[in-house]
């Protein structure tokens, strides 16, 4: 399983796991349907893992000052998770 996390903020995509990728870009194809390109994706085998990452993720987070809210997110937050099939292997 690989996780991303990004957010969506003034119209633009920006990775919260990898800031400094720039160049995350929304794609369709026939044979992926709609995708991201130019975010990072993390391995992970627990949800401890997952929880370090996020944690870390939500410090790159755009916040401001709201009349509500202090610490209040000017973005929207998009966690994603890929899983992906392995082939199954039997021993003959």
């Amino acid at each position: 399983m690989k996780i991303g996390y990004i957010q969506i903020y003034m119209e633009m995509l920006q990775d919260l796991i990898e800031p400094s990728n720039t160049e995350i870009r929304i794609r369709e194809s026939p044979e992926n349907g709609v995708f991201l390109t130019g975010n990072a994706w993390i391995p992970v085998s627990s949800v401890r893992d997952c929880m370090k990452i996020i944690n870390s993720a939500e410090k790159n987070r755009i916040v401001a000052f709201t009349n509500l809210n202090a610490v209040s997110s000017r973005s929207h937050a998009v966690f994603m998770a890929k899983l992906e099939k392995r082939p199954n292997y039997s021993i003959e």
